[in-house]
């Protein structure tokens, strides 16, 4: 089983720096991170925005944004696969 890369422990900063998309993830939860939540993404655990940024249906964006955080990753992988030795 994938370990999940994103953690409810994990501050709104961390998954906007580490995984590709996630404005856009967090803007159809019905949150923007970088509008009116800017000043909680270094502080705000993910495990806490719901109650500050009202984010819709958090289980269905933790499971997006792992999956753009292992699509990264996959990415990655296949492009050192692939590269010439």
């Amino acid at each position: 089983m994938i370990q999940p890369a994103i953690t409810s422990e994990m501050t709104v900063f961390d998954v906007l720096d580490q995984v590709p998309g996630a404005i856009d993830l967090f803007q159809q939860h019905g949150v923007n991170p970088t509008g009116k939540c800017t000043f909680f993404t270094t502080q705000i655990r993910l495990k806490d925005t719901p109650e500050r940024c009202h984010v819709v249906d958090w289980d269905e964006l933790i499971l997006k944004l792992n999956a753009a955080m292992h699509e990264k990753d996959a990415a990655g992988k296949q492009s050192c696969d692939s590269s010439p030795m």
